[in-house]
């Protein structure tokens, strides 16, 4: 190479790095000016918030010059009082921000600790006057940061960001916030995302495999009341597998012993007492307690404690989440320094009840199990491994009480070991009932010998104590917020599935969507190598998604990977309850995971998949095995798998396959549902395992809402005509596509026509059968009717080949009206043997088959007889069993899990009339509303107490939401009103009512079994009225309904209290109810009044209204409205301005001064009317109206003409003639409304007569 070369290569060279040098310096300088761009922003918007500061700054150094005016005018001037023009604008903001929803107090409250709810005004003042300028955001709908960094111009406006995006930017498609990923979607009640400062993670799988055995000791002494508090909420919420050991320690009180003596003969070995011979005093009975429990771990447990859901699995998972602990220590309402959310006693919320509290805290407690050095012994945690270590209770120096587990716990701190806060167990403590007025003379010399033996635990506990308790008050202080605030806690289901189309993932969204009133579902799936999990609350949202890199193996049935991501699913997300709907593609770990964690398992049977994986025990010979395949000629199993992935179906193979449920499945599962009996009886069959216990095998029905059912109609074929069959759903194989093709081959003369709605086989898609298979394709569920009208088939046949265990289609024929002709397999031919005869069993032989198809075309008697029985199912069964009671049959399983049963045999009792000769003393229980009492507890309940004293009777009324800490042993019976105790109190209520031997009564005024309202409470008050003394009823018709439920029965007519409807003001009327009666009324003014449960009812006189209102000077006044939207065009709705009961029969009386005539339709094609007590016609009358009313109950009170105006039938003309002409004669309306007011006046006011009369 020469020089020349040499050279044009150094400048290639040369020029080639000064251009990539200039490219990066273009590029330093171009990102240079963007950054320097977004640094001029980000200043002009500190400078915008500097100004701000200073205004703030100068406006509060204004006031504090003032001194305490000045405060109280600040405090105004947060408002923008003092600024007129500020004040209108910052008023129109708040108005037009909490008018468009996307201001979510809970969430702002919640998300930013140091307001701490202490505001003057609102949250919402806060955040438009100052804290969108602090980037705080105001639901998790809108990011304020977000919206600023992405719109500039709103930026350098100096505008408050969501009144921008409210009244501008949606319009412009501006985004709120940073779209997150489903997987980072919050819950409905955010899961406290802070991790403890260590790193330390409270789903330890350490924890969750450590299994000690556990003891719970309860020092006894005096304290009967509470004492029977304790032990009922031990016998509920503690796991069967722990210890009960209850010592007295030598009570003067003989009720401690009788009480001792029933729990021992009730509840041994399960529960164990001992009394000590002479009184030991507190740590020595604590100390005899340790040695009772040798070998266990001990949960010491004052004696005036309540405890609630999974509170010693939580106390376990704690203390095992380190070697180090040896003590965990739970919160409470008052236990002093371990108080929440404030130090020493805490009231709890009035509208929560205890469970629904604790479960708050147990939902959203922090879980950080801060390490401290101290404990508490009201309800304290301690290892065996630290009592052998350290040794027990110093009893020489602190025998009767106070400080020592104080010293213990010192002790123990200088051995290496450690002690935490289960921050997520709340316990209920009374404090000191043990001790009296002794307590502070104890404490003080307590106080003074910890001193002298530790002068460094004053330091420890303001270093340690109080800094870890910090965070735990705030994160308290934020559930107390949101109880206020009536947000509750509900207990988590999550739902277990293999599969999310077709009937069984539909049957379960219907379950999880009716149980979302008293549950909150979360749902499971896996498939495959997928694994998610969705919260089910409000809609499906994805929460989490994980793909498996080892999936569930099909032959093991099991996954370490999935076994370890489903135990933090469940502790993080808190679930109390799993229900298996379909365990396929989910590893059988589950189930021990569950029993470790102390967790129920309902497991569903929706097919034949424990038996074999064949899923259907059908062979491809069609062949049906019941015992599972055996001759390895299997079909596909599951639907995802392919047919060359199952084994060869031996016996052996069949053998080990059922024998994995039977020894690592069932064994581990609580209850077992199914949902016809064919299917049960074939499991128990196969499974010894569910023999074994019978009783914990149910049978529920799927249930399905219909809005409306197509009335069966003759549309049998004319003669020559072809018989136009309808085949709903897919057809497959084993839904019987080939025997349609083997019909359709036998008919040459075209006879038949098949109709299949839904999608099917390439096989039935044949040309040649082109014009007599027609295939409608699929359908959503709500079409299914519109569908089969528009191709108007004469029958419905189901021709499944396998054993159905309920088949949808069966169900949606009969509720288009079609008979059925099906094969007498599984539950397809168990229910029209037993549920509904409207169809024929016929012979799977196609030839036979198609013989019978014909007979049915030539029989029109046989299908007119089967349309009949149609008609029938559909106002019976069909019409009965929804979604609603489908879900209180689950939720009765779900309630008797989490709250079992101990009460054993109901306590006999008098009748209630019987009762009331005793002089008795009363407790009664109203259902509580916002703002008093449900109008059923007034009417039923609070109008009587009067009437019952003056028998002499002692009355009390009670908190129905305080029942689990309440003291009944002052009262000779309970009478409750019909749904008033919460569901989770149940269970404690029939236990210490078992206990003491008490007896309570319910009071009805509606009939349970058809009410639609309460059916998800039904479970609960058949359970209830099972154990009652006495029911208490209004009418002797509702007496007969309830009597195979309930005994004692008793009827006391409704009657009106004198004070509420005589004696008692009337209010004024308000001025919104004033202007609307002025404004609309008329000569003639008629007004209906009623729950909005009467749409039936109303619809009697609704296609008159308007002709009346034409024909004649009348106005109709409605009070409490109507579900319907049409129909109801014509009335006039008076908004309630106080709907508490008093206060409403206050306004009722006058608003009753306006109108002139009343009307109380009833339905006589309801059957829920024909329960009803004539109480509208009493409170008509009393008001000083004349009644037009139903011959449905009134009949039987009134005098048609004389005290009321009765209508006889349905017909909306009967009510026009009534209307009409009481309308024209103003003198019979007087005449009627003075007779009517007399009746009432003389027969049916309350009071001691008509205690008497309770029969």
């Amino acid at each position: 190479m020469n020089k020349t070369d040499e050279s044009i290569l150094t400048e290639q060279f040369v020029s080639e790095q000064f251009s990539a040098v200039r490219e990066m310096l273009v590029r330093n300088a171009a990102s240079l000016r963007q950054n320097t761009a977004e640094m001029e922003q980000k200043l002009r918007f500190l400078q915008k918030h500097q100004e701000y500061l200073q205004l703030q700054i100068r406006e509060k150094s204004f006031f504090v010059r003032l001194g305490r005016f000045g405060g109280l005018l600040l405090s105004v001037g947060k408002c923008g009082l003092l600024h007129p023009r500020r004040g209108l604008h910052l008023l129109r903001e708040i108005q037009t921000i909490r008018r468009s929803g996307m201001f979510d107090e809970i969430f702002y409250l919640q998300n930013n600790r140091d307001l701490r709810g202490r505001f003057l005004f609102s949250p919402i003042v806060h955040f438009c006057r100052n804290g969108w300028l602090e980037g705080r955001n105001p639901s998790p709908d809108f990011d304020v940061l977000f919206y600023l960094r992405n719109n500039d111009d709103v930026r350098d406006s100096g505008q408050n960001p969501l009144l921008h995006f409210i009244t501008r930017g949606r319009y412009e498609s501006r985004q709120p916030l940073m779209r997150k990923k489903k997987s980072e979607l919050p819950v409905c009640l955010p899961i406290p995302e802070e991790k403890h400062p260590s790193g330390v993670n409270y789903t330890h799988s350490a924890a969750v495999a450590a299994e000690p055995k556990i003891a719970v000791v309860v020092p006894v002494y005096n304290g009967f009341s509470v004492l029977l508090d304790c032990v009922t909420s031990l016998l509920e919420y503690t796991p069967k597998e722990v210890r009960l050991l209850l010592i007295d320690d030598c009570s003067p009180d003989p009720r401690i012993g009788e009480l001792f003596g029933q729990l021992k003969e009730r509840f041994a070995p399960r529960l164990e007492t001992c009394r000590n011979e002479t009184n030991l005093g507190f740590v020595r009975t604590v100390n005899r307690g340790f040695e009772l429990a040798a070998g266990c771990d001990v949960i010491i447990l004052n004696s005036d404690t309540v405890v609630s859901h999974r509170w010693s699995t939580l106390l376990k998972l704690a203390a095992y989440r380190s070697d180090a602990i040896g003590t965990v220590s739970a919160v409470s309402n008052n236990s002093n320094a371990f108080s929440v959310p404030i130090k020493g006693e805490n009231p709890l919320p009035p509208h929560q009840t205890l469970p629904q509290i604790s479960r708050m805290y147990f939902q959203h407690a922090r879980n950080w199990g801060p390490e401290i050095h101290n404990g508490h012994g009201f309800c304290m945690y301690i290892k065996r491994a630290l009592l052998d270590d350290v040794g027990m209770f110093d009893a020489e120096t602190f025998g009767l009480g106070y400080g020592e587990e104080n010293d213990f716990c010192m002790r123990a701190f200088y051995r290496g070991w450690t002690h935490s806060i289960a921050d997520a167990v709340l316990v209920y403590h009374v404090n000191a009932q043990s001790f009296g007025p002794q307590k502070e003379e104890r404490v003080q010399k307590a106080r003074e010998i910890l001193h002298s033996r530790y002068p460094e635990l004053p330091q420890l506990n303001r270093s340690l104590l109080e800094s870890a308790f910090q965070p735990i008050r705030e994160q308290a202080a934020k559930l107390e917020q949101w109880m206020y605030a009536r947000r509750t806690a509900k207990p988590r289901v999550l739902y277990v599935i293999c599969v999310r189309t077709g009937g069984t993932p539909q049957t379960n969204r219907d379950l999880m969507s009716a149980i979302r009133e008293h549950y909150e579902p979360f749902l499971l799936f896996c498939q495959d190598r997928t694994l998610q999990l969705f919260d089910c609350r409000r809609s499906e949202k994805l929460l989490e998604e994980y793909r498996l890199e080892n999936p569930v193996n099909f032959f093991s049935l099991r996954s370490g990977e999935y076994d370890r991501i489903a135990e933090s699913i469940l502790l993080e997300y808190k679930i109390e309850l799993i229900h298996v709907r379909h365990i396929g593609f989910n590893s059988i770990g589950l189930f021990p995971l569950a029993k470790r964690l102390a967790i129920p398992v309902v497991f569903s049977f929706h097919d034949f998949y424990t038996i074999c994986p064949s899923v259907k025990l059908v062979d491809r010979d069609g062949t049906f095995w019941p015992h599972g395949i055996t001759n390895n000629r299997a079909n596909i199993g599951l639907g995802k798998l392919p047919a060359a992935f199952l084994p060869e179906l031996n016996e052996a193979f069949s053998k080990r396959w059922k024998n994995t449920f039977n020894t690592a499945v069932f064994p581990y599962c609580d209850r077992f549902v199914t949902t016809e009996s064919f299917a049960r009886d074939l499991l128990l069959e196969n499974f010894s395992e569910i023999s074994r216990r019978p009783e914990d095998f149910h049978v529920i029905p799927h249930g399905r809402n219909f809005t409306k059912f197509l009335q069966p109609e003759d549309r049998f074929p004319e003669s020559g005509e072809r018989l136009r069959i309808l085949v709903p759903g897919n057809i497959s194989r084993e839904k019987g596509a080939a025997i349609i093709l083997r019909l359709k081959e036998l008919d040459v003369g075209n006879r038949l026509e098949f109709h299949i709605l839904g999608e099917a086989v390439n096989e039935l898609r044949s040309k040649r059968f082109a014009k007599s298979i027609i295939i409608h394709g699929g359908y959503e569920r709500d079409q299914f009717a519109a569908r089969v009208a528009r191709i108007n088939p004469v029958i419905s046949v189901i021709f499944s080949i396998w054993p159905e265990t309920w088949c949808h289609t069966l169900t949606e024929s009969w509720s288009a009206g079609l008979p059925v002709a099906a094969f007498d397999l599984g539950a397809v031919g168990r229910r029209l043997q037993r549920e509904c005869r409207g169809g024929w069993l016929l012979d799977r032989d196609p030839q036979i088959l198609y013989r019978q198809l014909l007979d049915i075309k030539a029989d029109k008697p046989g299908y007119l007889r089967r349309l009949e029985a149609i008609a029938e199912w559909q106002s019976g069964f069909g019409r009965n069993n929804t979604i609603e009671r489908m879900a209180s049959m689950y939720m009765d399983i779900y309630s008797g899990l989490l709250q079992p049963d101990h009460a054993g045999k109901p306590v006999p009792g008098k009748t209630f009339g019987e009762l009331l000769e005793t002089a008795p003393r009363l407790g009664l229980i109203p259902r509580p509303s916002r703002n008093g009492f449900f109008a059923s507890s007034c009417v039923r309940l609070l109008d009587w107490r009067k009437a019952y004293e003056e028998t002499g009777a002692r009355v009390d009324v009670l908190n129905a939401l305080a029942l689990d800490r309440t003291a009944f042993d002052r009262y000779d019976a309970l009478v409750i009103c019909r749904d008033a105790i919460p569901e989770e109190l149940v269970s404690s209520f029939l236990l210490k009512c078992a206990l003491l031997k008490l007896p309570f009564y319910i009071e009805l005024d509606d009939n349970p079994l058809l009410t639609q309202e309460h059916v998800l409470y039904l479970p609960v008050l058949k359970r209830l009225m099972r154990h009652a003394a006495g029911v208490v009823v209004s009418v002797p018709e509702l007496a007969e309904a309830i009597a195979p439920y309930a005994s004692n029965i008793s009827v006391k007519p409704n009657a009106l209290n004198r004070q509420a409807w005589i004696d008692g003001i009337k209010a004024p009327l308000d001025i919104e109810t004033l202007e609307i009666i002025q404004n609309k009324r008329r000569e003639v003014n008629v007004i209906y009044f009623g729950s909005r449960t009467h749409d039936d009812d109303l619809a009697l006189i609704n296609p008159v209204v308007a002709r009346l209102k034409k024909e004649f000077p009348v106005q109709f006044f409605m009070i409490g409205g109507t579900r319907q939207k049409t129909g109801c065009e014509e009335w006039i709705t008076l908004p309630v301005p106080n709907s508490e009961y008093y206060a409403f029969i206050s306004w009722l009386r006058s608003v009753s001064e306006w109108m002139n005539i009343a009307v109380a339709p009833l339905s006589s094609q309801k059957p829920m009317n024909a329960f009803k007590s004539p109480l509208k016609f009493l409170e008509n009358s009393i008001c000083g109206l004349p009644t037009v009313c139903s011959k449905v109950v009134y009949g039987k009170l009134v005098e048609n003409g004389v005290t009321a105006v009765v209508v006889d039938g349905d017909d909306p003309e009967a009510w026009y003639t009534a209307l009409a002409d009481l309308i024209r004669d103003r003198g019979k309306r007087e005449q009627i409304a003075r007779n009517a007011r007399e009746l009432v006046l003389e027969k049916h006011m309350i009071s001691q007569e008509q205690c008497g009369k309770i029969k």
